[in-house]
């Protein structure tokens, strides 16, 4: 099905390959036109791009949520305290972006250590 300026995504089995498949297209505004792009992926790589829009979406969400937090504590009543506000809600985004960042390297580094466990282990 196309979705004109939408993504479609769809499983496919390879037959020459006898592997698993996901075929993500992205398309163009004119319902007409070619896709933009489309990739073919192993079910494990499109679950992990799965995890990322997840995680970004989350992170989009609650930065929305600190900037405005940030400008409605600064009451906004002159152009002074929107400033402040704006300034407020810049530096609190940036803040929370560099935590995450943080938590996801440090997510990765456990990982890393926890594979390098196990095959220690089987060895």
């Amino acid at each position: 099905m196309r979705t004109p300026g939408g993504i479609t995504v769809e499983s496919l089995y390879g037959a020459a390959t006898r592997q698993p498949l996901v075929k993500l297209i992205v398309h163009d505004q004119d319902p007409t036109a070619e896709p933009i792009s489309e990739v073919l992926m192993a079910p494990s790589k499109a679950q992990e791009i799965g995890l990322w829009l997840l995680q970004a979406s989350e992170a989009a969400t609650s930065d929305a949520f600190l900037f405005r937090w940030a400008q409605n504590l600064q009451g906004q009543a002159t152009p002074t305290e929107v400033e402040r506000g704006l300034r407020m809600g810049v530096a609190l985004v940036k803040e929370m972006r560099e935590f995450r960042e943080l938590q996801r390297r440090a997510g990765v580094e456990r990982e890393e250590a926890d594979e390098q466990a196990w095959r220690d282990s089987h060895d």
